[in-house]
């Protein structure tokens, strides 16, 4: 018990330490461009659905208490300390019944500070939104008492937490639906674990779609009034000029002549992303598809007719799409956009020196695979099949780390069919979730029942 309670006291206190270093790191808050477009939004009121509305929405809210980016930096800010703060009272619990040795404490109490995680933790983006919600409604979740009613007050804000997490990110639904699980069943199932968890994984999956959907559509028709973006084009572009480079014929709709022809096949591709059509030199392909009423049409007739009839150049396309999944990304902890200093924000020693370490680790093989999407991937894939396997044998103690665990591969395996750029943040939710999932799994000395 002394043990336990010198462990928490520790955690509380680095959590403590970990706020007040990312305040003054990150003060007050990058802005990039995507979040510059998003707090225009906040500011008229007048919403695009290019990014989801959600997340301009609640900084329409935060600017009216605290005006500019600072007000949303410090939501995010207690939504990521704060989240820290409650998993790691389940994770001590844990360490203290099954009396496991001081280095997974350690690991616990420097998770927070790793640079995978607090690389981008200052950054007004959708994505560490969606990150503090989640990990916020996990600790929520694995702090909850036992026998305690799922109808109460922290059913509510779990409930919150995942819908706002669920809205900010198009993908990020599916990985709602394990914390949701948890959640509401908080115990493994008694008899046939794995047909049982599959069927409550498909009853609360039902559950959030619905209800994320239902409040989406709500608050698009009844609030935010969000005009159509049709970003689902920007995967079916990035899929067609990937075919049409390696076919050498342009399969982009539209008039094109014979040079912009030539282009879209040769200097507009990268297998990396689909930038430069989106806000590079070929920016002239997006321009032209909207103004001819094609990118509102849709592209998924052009795109099922090109892979279907050219599926070896699309998988060709796709698996180069794979392989820079594993080229590490900048990061904007390492390059802060303009938007940044005209908010306010100066680079101060503490800035520098993260900004030193992750300079390091972006240029330091093979540290720089901890800030690439497909070194998550795998790492997800592999905690999701071995938990996956353990959970069979024994339900009881593998059961939150297996959820956990399918948090983070469902959140990321599926862009690798569907990406369009391997920017790390994208797997930004899954490598703390894999990171969580590491530590709540049982010891080698716990017992074989629970």
């Amino acid at each position: 018990m002394k043990n336990s309670t010198n462990w928490k006291a520790i955690h509380i206190t680095t959590i403590m330490f970990g706020l007040a270093v990312t305040h003054f790191a990150y003060y007050p808050g990058l802005v990039v461009s995507d979040s510059s477009d998003q707090f225009h939004q906040a500011q008229t009121f007048v919403f695009s659905d290019w990014h989801p509305a959600i997340m301009a929405f609640i900084w329409s809210l935060t600017n009216r208490i605290i005006p500019g980016p600072e007000g949303f930096f410090l939501l995010e800010l207690a939504l990521y300390w704060g989240g820290f703060l409650l998993v790691g009272r389940c994770v001590i619990s844990n360490l203290g019944r099954e009396k496991a040795g001081p280095v997974r404490h350690i690991l616990l109490c420097v998770l927070p500070f790793a640079p995978f995680l607090l690389n981008i933790a200052g950054v007004i983006w959708k994505d560490i939104l969606v990150f503090g919600c989640f990990l916020t409604s996990l600790g929520l979740i694995l702090t909850r008492a036992p026998g305690t009613s799922i109808w109460s007050l922290r059913s509510a804000v779990v409930w919150g937490l995942l819908i706002v997490g669920s809205l900010a990110r198009y993908n990020s639904i599916v990985a709602a639906v394990p914390l949701l699980v948890l959640h509401l069943w908080p115990s493994a199932p008694v008899h046939w674990p794995v047909g049982a968890i599959l069927g409550r994984g498909l009853i609360a999956g039902l559950a959030v779609i619905l209800v994320v959907v239902g409040v989406g559509k709500a608050m698009d028709t009844l609030v935010l009034h969000a005009t159509k973006a049709h970003i689902e084009n920007s995967i079916l572009l990035f899929d067609l000029i990937g075919i049409s480079h390696r076919i050498d014929q342009n399969l982009v709709p539209g008039d094109w002549s014979a040079a912009e022809s030539r282009e879209i096949r040769t200097t507009c591709y990268t297998p990396a992303t689909w930038r430069p059509v989106g806000w590079g030199d070929c920016h002239f392909v997006l321009d032209r598809l909207e103004a001819s009423g094609i990118w509102q049409d849709g592209l998924l007739p052009q795109w099922l007719r090109a892979v279907t009839t050219y599926p070896f150049p699309y998988l060709a396309h796709r698996f180069d799409y794979l392989h820079t999944l594993l080229w590490p990304q900048t990061t904007f902890t390492m390059l802060p956009n303009d938007e940044s200093y005209a908010f306010g924000f100066t680079e101060n020693i503490l800035f520098r020196a993260i900004r030193t370490i992750l300079v390091f680790i972006r240029y330091s093989f093979p540290l720089y695979l901890m800030i690439t999407d497909g070194f998550w991937m795998l790492v997800s894939s592999a905690l999701f099949i071995f938990y996956g396997v353990r959970y069979r044998g024994r339900p009881c103690k593998y059961y939150p780390a297996f959820l956990i665990a399918a948090s983070a591969f469902v959140y990321c395996v599926p862009l690798a069919i569907v990406g369009q750029a391997g920017d790390y943040r994208y797997v930004y939710w899954t490598a703390a979730a894999a990171c969580i999932a590491a530590l709540l799994a049982p010891s080698r000395t716990a017992g074989v029942t629970a």
